[in-house]
């Protein structure tokens, strides 16, 4: 059994520094933003807003199936439970479950992403990227960040 300069045997667990086989601090690389050049805008579609098929809508199925030849057996009652509506406490479970999302809706959005989502339109996001507003952690919402 082969081992790592760390000494951990291959078909152990290995962290991140064993695999590169890193032992210094790590080395920090400029980061630049990808911009899009002419070719990419003609080439393909950027989002998938912006994709079609034969009905209007993009249907990542249908895509996998066409492209790779993939064809979904996906099945949402996998995933999730499915309601008996039938239930007897089924009207008072719906109704506890409408206040509390009630509740938190109702509370004062942390950031800009948390209010887009709840509809707001007080929020002022201009000048904002979506890295701004999806990916960079809030020093004020996560301190140890």
């Amino acid at each position: 059994m082969a081992n790592w300069s760390s000494g951990v045997p291959a078909s152990g667990f290995r962290t991140d520094t064993d695999i590169s086989g890193g032992t210094g601090p790590a080395r920090e690389r400029e980061l630049h933003r990808w911009e899009p050049t002419p070719d990419d805008v003609a080439s393909r579609t950027l989002g998938l807003e912006e994709g079609t098929s034969s009905s209007g809508a993009w249907d990542q199925f249908a895509e996998n199936e066409r492209l790779f030849g993939l064809k979904s057996n996906f099945d949402e009652n996998i995933y999730t439970t499915k309601l008996d509506k039938g239930h007897p406490l089924y009207q008072e479970r719906e109704a506890k479950a409408a206040k509390i999302a009630k509740e938190i809706e109702g509370q004062a959005a942390k950031s800009t992403h948390i209010a887009e989502e709840r509809g707001s339109t007080l929020v002022d996001d201009s000048g904002m990227d979506e890295e701004d507003k999806y990916v960079i952690m809030s020093t004020a919402l996560c301190p140890q960040y």
